[in-house]
C-alpha cells in the first residue's frame, strides 16, 4: 500500500542522496559554531537527533534490524534530553511544550 511505497522511496532517497545503505547508523559528532545562541544550539541538536532517528527508521522498516531500533531509541532519548536541557528557552512555546510532552509520554509506554 501507500506506506510500502513510502519505504521504497525512503530507501532510494537515502541510498542515492546520502549514501546510506541498509545498515543502522550511530549519530555522528555534532560541532556547534562558536558563538551560537541557545536557540541555534537547540535547533542544531534537535535536527541532528531527528536525522539520526529518521535514518534508522528507514533501515528498521526495511530490515527489522534490532540495532536500528536501538539507535532510534537513542535518538529519541537524546531529543528528550535536549528538550529538558533547553526547557528555559522553550517553556513559552506551545508547540515545543506539546512535542516535549509527547516525547515524555512516548518514553513511558
Amino acid at each position: 500500500g501507500l506506506y510500502g511505497e513510502r519505504i521504497h522511496v525512503a530507501e532510494g532517497f537515502f541510498r542515492l542522496v546520502e549514501g546510506v545503505g541498509r545498515a543502522p547508523s550511530k549519530a555522528p559528532p555534532l560541532a556547534l559554531p562558536e558563538g551560537a545562541s541557545a536557540a541555534q544550539a537547540f535547533q542544531a541538536i534537535a535536527g541532528a537527533c531527528l536525522r539520526h532517528l529518521r535514518l534508522n527508521e528507514a533501515v528498521f522498516l526495511l530490515s527489522r534490524d534490532p540495532e536500528a531500533l536501538h539507535q532510534m531509541r537513542v535518538a529519541l532519548r537524546r531529543l528528550r534530553s535536549a528538550f529538558s536541557l533547553f526547557d528555559p528557552i522553550l517553556a513559552h512555546d506551545p508547540a515545543a511544550r506539546a512535542l516535549a510532552f509527547s516525547l515524555l509520554t512516548c518514553s513511558n509506554t
